[in-house]
C-alpha cells in the first residue's frame, strides 16, 4: 500500500489513527521513513511515560502526562522560520522537538493509549489540548514550550 493509500486508511478507522496517519505523511515525503520504527519508538515512550506517572484516577492525569513529555524533552522547534522537520512525526520523535500541532497529537495518542481523557480544541492561531473529563474545571494547556495551564 503507499503511503497517501495507508494515512486514507487510519484516518477511516475507529478510532481514527492520527499520529500513525501523520508518520505515512512522513513517509509519502521522505521514502526513507518507516512509520512501523517510529511506531516501536512510540510504544518504548509509553512504557517510559506509564512507569513515572503518579498514582491519580485517571482524569487527573493529563497534566502529568504533558509535564512527562515535557521532562523527557518534548518541546516546541523554536527556530524561525520553522523547517518541514517540525512538522514531520518521525522526525518529532527523534529530535523532541515540533510544531505544537505535532506535539499536542503526540500528546492525544499518548493519552488514548494510557486511557487518560485528553482533547484537543482548535483556537484562532493555537491548538490546545483540555483533560477530557466531564468536570466543571477544564483547564486548556499549551503542550509546547513547556505545558501551559490557560486561565
Amino acid at each position: 500500500m503507499k503511503p497517501r493509500q495507508a494515512c486514507l486508511a487510519c484516518l477511516e478507522r475507529e478510532p481514527v489513527a492520527l499520529l500513525e496517519a501523520a508518520l505515512w505523511i512522513a513517509a509519502e515525503h521522505d521514502r526513507s521513513v518507516e512509520p512501523a520504527d517510529s511506531l516501536a519508538m512510540l510504544h518504548g515512550l509509553q512504557r517510559e511515560i506509564s512507569a513515572n506517572l503518579p498514582m491519580l484516577p485517571l482524569c487527573e492525569l493529563a497534566q502529568p502526562l504533558l509535564r512527562q513529555l515535557n521532562a523527557l524533552g518534548f518541546q516546541q522547534d523554536e527556530h524561525h522560520p520553522l523547517r518541514p522537520h517540525a512538522a514531520m512525526m518521525d522526525k518529532v520523535l527523534q529530535r523532541r522537538r515540533g510544531q505544537p500541532l505535532t506535539l499536542a497529537i503526540l500528546a492525544l495518542e499518548l493519552a488514548r493509549r494510557l486511557s487518560i481523557p485528553l482533547e484537543g480544541v482548535g483556537f484562532p492561531g493555537h491548538f490546545l489540548v483540555r483533560a477530557g473529563c466531564r468536570s466543571s474545571a477544564r483547564p486548556l494547556w499549551r503542550p509546547a514550550p513547556v505545558p501551559q495551564r490557560l486561565p
